[in-house]
């Protein structure tokens, strides 16, 4: 859900990572779930991602950059795995505090969209970008079925075991009332599979308009609304008025380019307040837990989810 790390600390590669990624010269960019780094190569700079084995096995993120392989093969612009020299597309990490996962990728070519880019066609460009993932993706089936991401309820839940005792009880009864309504939802094949869970403006870049998508790592298993639901909830965030009254412009936008590209029955559109207000529990309950409560997300809104408001108002 995020990148971002305390100033002083600034975690260096293991060396193994180093020699396996022939790995010379490099710059950390910052972590949150996992440590982020820039390094440079004669084909073009990559990227390194270092992984706890306390927030991913290593059989999760194969099944994340199988699917990213396959996403980017059948012409979906992403930042492409690259393997080690050797040729492990995963590689593990066995130094001590180091002890976790390494994993590299292509560097998404362009820049983060400005304040200029933030309007109307690259809503529209966002919205046909997710459109064509969740149609490949109803094609796609696991290189190793026993290699699976996760299903969304299994990030809920670990959420909850981690932070829900430091929070009201009133907060806790909209985090089961909302995981019940979620859990009772059908499943099938043109509404439930793989999808990125985090696509918002931080997570891509813009080359002379055309978007490339990465950090796959919230990647999960959901209804392909979540992504269209996440995609407005960033679009708002934190949440500030000025911000939700954008709202209906960017969803207008970002549904007529989905629509282009992928079918979705309209029905599933009157879901998406229930996976905005999903984010809204999690990011609270993490920003509680890890006592960010200064974050500008935070301001009024533990009585905005007491009330049970809406995220933004529209009517889906």
């Amino acid at each position: 859900m995020g990148h971002e790390s305390p100033e002083e600390t600034k975690p260096q590669i293991p060396e193994q990572a180093k020699h396996a990624y022939g790995i010379k010269t490099n710059r950390f960019l910052g972590g949150f779930e996992s440590w982020i780094y820039e390094y440079d190569h004669p084909a073009g700079t990559r990227i390194l991602r270092i992984t706890p084995l306390s927030h991913r096995c290593p059989d999760q993120i194969r099944a994340e950059l199988d699917w990213v392989r396959y996403l980017g093969e059948n012409g979906l612009s992403v930042s492409k795995p690259v393997p080690t020299l050797d040729g492990r597309w995963v590689f593990h990490l066995d130094e001590g505090d180091s002890a976790g996962t390494a994993a590299a990728f292509l560097k998404a070519p362009g820049k983060p969209p400005t304040n200029e880019d933030w309007d109307t066609p690259l809503f529209r460009n966002m919205g046909e970008f997710v459109g064509k993932m969740h149609a490949l993706t109803k094609a796609y089936t696991p290189l190793n079925p026993q290699c699976r991401r996760p299903e969304w309820r299994e990030e809920l839940d670990d959420c909850g075991d981690r932070y829900l005792d430091r929070v009201d009880d009133g907060i806790a009864k909209r985090f089961w009332e909302n995981r019940e309504y979620l859990d009772q939802l059908p499943k099938g094949p043109d509404s439930f599979g793989l999808v990125h869970s985090d696509v918002h403006r931080g997570n891509f870049f813009l080359d002379r308009g055309k978007i490339t998508l990465f950090d796959f790592d919230d990647s999960t298993y959901s209804w392909f609304v979540e992504d269209i639901a996440l995609a407005l909830f960033y679009a708002v965030f934190p949440g500030t008025e000025e911000r939700r009254k954008d709202a209906p412009r960017f969803y207008e936008a970002f549904l007529e380019g989905y629509a282009r590209m992928n079918a979705l029955s309209s029905q599933w559109l009157k879901e998406i307040p229930f996976f905005m207000k999903k984010r809204e529990l999690l990011l609270y309950l993490v920003l509680t837990g890890r006592k960010r409560t200064d974050h500008p997300f935070m301001k009024g809104r533990k009585e905005r989810l007491l009330e049970d408001l809406p995220v933004v108002e529209i009517p889906f």
